[in-house]
């Protein structure tokens, strides 16, 4: 009796980079003898995850080389991590695939999280001798480490932080953080527990607030348009970084060729669910959400152009989208949605907004004559992150997706303005975006904007939220001016796919802190991370007449949400196959 030939694994094989750090990799390859393509995964966060692992088992069985890498500093690599050098990191690992006797040249690559961003400025360079990037498959990807770290000039403060006391050392420490602590410390700059020679990452962070050389070098966004290789996104509406796979999706579509298409899903993940989803299969018996073909997807994806020599001309595969909260998926042509409409909802009161109690509303068409509403935002209690698009991070009991709000609503630091009860459903397919009149009493401050779903029962569930720092706004740190007159302010809420259903209401909070999800803004002149107290900040959001607040919702016009809903589950299955 034959014995069945396995895969065979080549483990810690140490690869040299120019500047003579080695990186440790695992190396699997197909059963039998031969040359195959291959695909490289590098990561910070370790190569044995259960994912990766099984992720590699998926591919040699698809006839596929995998190459699990731990980037430098991480793990069992050589050297001291440091994002600057991921690209060359990458680059001279291709190198070094593209010359083994078990490599044909072909390689295509997986970027996860925050080894997206070197992922891309690979993909748009040219390769090196030997090689050939054939496609890449980005998994909650990042396109550049400024806006991963800092939101329209707010710090990401509850991933920046965790990941740079991660980053910064190789050792395990023994002594685990005490989150609340640590994220409520003052000044930023120091972290109760940890010595110098662990916050290098961190005050790197923190002393770069703001774009600029220092982290150009570290940016794909302005080589989106070089890269010449097919590329499937995949990503979930609660991941906090979904913003990056939406502008890499979107920065890429005018450059397309039709050899090199694109495909997006989108699906009701968080940065976290979204691996487990792809590794599992879906909860439910019915695969309703789409996850059992997800590897199915991104491993034909990197066959398809890696196996075939000439594969072809292809096309950009139809966008999949869960629509939360319930489904169903929905298959379009593009995203944005093109046929999306630009609804407004403006914000009214009778200067009584704060909490779910008040008197805020929120209206179509014109809110009347102007009026405005009042509250006192103080750092030292700020607003609690509740759920949402955050990085899930137990230690710190940080949890995404729609939880409820009501606790939030009854704080007299946020102001609630709701629709009327929905006749009919209304499906928000796209980019969120909020116009507030506001004015400060302080030299810096932030606004915060949160959509909310309120079901027929009461309970209001977030959908998405967004900040804006002032100074960031008005151009930069620095003497302002100004600010205590009504100024207009731009808020990203994000994107979204939303059935608000019939007998529910829209609602939007307005605030000045979301905690810690983004560092509190301390009302203060000078260095963010230097400061050791803040101030109170009397807040004035003004709504109607010559200062028309408003929310802006791409909204599908019904006959398309209906079409789409009954065409998009056969659709979006077939295109994931």
């Amino acid at each position: 009796m034959l014995l069945e030939k396995r895969p065979q694994v080549l483990p810690k094989v140490m690869v040299k980079t120019r500047d003579g750090a080695e990186l440790c990799s695992d190396v699997y390859l197909p059963s039998g003898d031969g040359a195959w393509p291959a695909v490289l995964v590098r990561t910070p966060y370790g190569r044995h995850t259960p994912f990766l692992l099984l992720l590699a088992q998926r591919l040699n069985a698809a006839g596929l080389a995998a190459v699990l890498q731990d980037s430098r500093g991480r793990y069992q690599s050589q050297g001291r991590f440091d994002w600057r050098r991921e690209h060359d990191d990458a680059f001279d690992t291709v190198a070094w695939v593209a010359d083994q006797e078990w490599a044909n040249g072909s390689v295509g690559l997986v970027g996860i999280s925050i080894s997206g961003c070197s992922s891309f400025t690979l993909a748009a360079a040219p390769p090196p001798p030997r090689a050939r990037i054939t496609a890449l498959v980005s998994i909650a990807g990042i396109v550049d480490y400024y806006s991963v770290y800092y939101r329209d000039g707010a710090l990401v403060q509850h991933w920046a932080q965790p990941v740079a006391m991660m980053m910064g050392t190789s050792q395990v420490r023994s002594q685990p953080l005490h989150w609340a602590e640590a994220f409520s410390h003052l000044p930023l700059a120091e972290v109760p527990g940890r010595s110098e020679s662990d916050l290098w990452m961190w005050r790197a962070v923190l002393e770069h607030p703001e774009p600029g050389p220092f982290w150009d070098h570290v940016s794909a966004r302005r080589v989106l348009a070089d890269v010449r290789v097919p590329v499937l996104h995949l990503s979930g509406w609660y991941d906090f970084i979904l913003d990056h796979t939406l502008h890499a999706y979107e920065g890429l579509a005018p450059s397309r060729e039709a050899r090199f298409p694109q495909s997006l899903v989108i699906g009701p993940w968080d940065h976290r669910s979204i691996f487990g989803s792809i590794r599992s299969g879906p909860a439910g018996s019915d695969g309703a959400d789409g996850a059992q073909s997800l590897m199915d997807h991104a491993i034909g994806w990197l066959r398809r152009w890696s196996v075939e020599d000439e594969p072809g001309p292809g096309k950009d595969a139809p966008v999949q989208l869960f629509v939360m909260p319930d489904g169903p998926w929905i298959s379009t042509p593009a995203f944005p949605v093109p046929e999306a409409q630009v609804q407004d909802w403006y914000l009214a009161s009778e200067g009584h907004a704060g909490t779910a109690n008040g008197d805020g509303r929120l209206v179509r068409g014109s809110s009347g004559s102007g009026g405005h509403d009042e509250f006192t935002y103080d750092p030292s209690d700020p607003v609690p992150t509740t759920g949402g698009a955050v990085w899930v991070f137990p230690p710190a009991k940080l949890t995404a997706g729609p939880l409820d709000q009501t606790a939030v609503e009854r704080r007299a630091d946020v102001l609630v303005y709701t629709g009327d009860v929905l006749t009919d459903d209304l499906v928000v397919v796209g980019h969120i975006g909020v116009e507030l009149w506001a004015a400060t009493s302080a030299p810096d401050t932030d606004f915060t904007a949160k959509l909310v779903d309120v079901d027929a029962e009461g309970i209001p569930r977030i959908v998405q939220d967004g900040i804006l720092r002032v100074s960031a706004a008005r151009g930069g740190r620095g003497e302002q001016g100004g600010l205590a007159t009504p100024c207009l302010y731009e808020i990203d809420v994000q994107a979204a796919a939303h059935a608000f259903k019939a007998g529910h209401r829209l609602r939007l909070e307005i605030s000045s802190s979301n905690f810690p999800k983004f560092n509190r803004n301390l009302n203060v002149d000078g260095r963010f991370d230097l400061a050791t107290a803040g101030v109170c900040a009397r807040q004035t959001v003004f709504h109607g007449g010559a200062t028309p607040s408003r929310l802006r919702l791409p909204v599908l016009p019904a006959a398309m949400a209906t079409r789409l809903a009954s065409e998009g589950s056969d659709a979006g299955q077939e295109a994931l196959r």
